[in-house]
This record gives structure tokens, C-alpha cells and sequence, in this order.
């Protein structure tokens, strides 16, 4: 199973499937709608690419030392 650094959740119902994620939903704040889509997109990655956390980090010139929270950090000074 792909390691995953944050709170977020790696959903691997049966060995083989394909790898999909969600994010935690305690993190999504109705509140701050950018942050939130953010994480969205961060777990749309993982689920359309098939990506792990270190992989996205070092395809976007993150650390894969931190937590993937760089990601969706990262996604939202770019994206939005």
C-alpha cells in the first residue's frame, strides 16, 4: 500500500485495485473554500495518476521529507 504522510486516508479496498485516496474529512472547513479544493485536487492526483505522496512531491520540486500538506500548499499558491 502507498505510504501516506498526512491526515489523509489511502482507500485500498482489495489488494491489486486501483490505489484511490480521500482526503480526512475533519480537515475540510466550509469556511475556506480555496484550502478546501485544494485538497480535493491534491487527492484527484493520487486517484487519476496513481501517484503516492512522494512521488507528486518530487515531480513538483517538494520535499519528501515533509508532510504531503507541501502538496496541497503547493496546488493552492498555483492553482487558485
Amino acid at each position: 500500500m502507498p505510504q501516506h504522510k498526512g491526515r489523509f486516508v489511502p482507500i485500498v479496498p482489495h489488494p491489486g485495485q486501483w490505489y484511490r485516496s480521500m482526503p480526512d474529512l475533519g480537515l475540510i472547513d466550509p469556511n475556506n473554500y480555496y484550502q478546501d479544493i485544494s485538497i480535493v485536487l491534491h487527492e484527484v492526483l493520487h486517484n487519476v495518476t496513481g501517484m503516492t505522496d512522494d512521488m507528486i512531491q518530487s515531480a513538483l520540486g517538494l520535499s519528501t521529507n515533509a508532510v504531503s500538506d507541501n502538496i496541497t500548499q503547493r496546488l493552492l499558491k498555483d492553482c487558485f
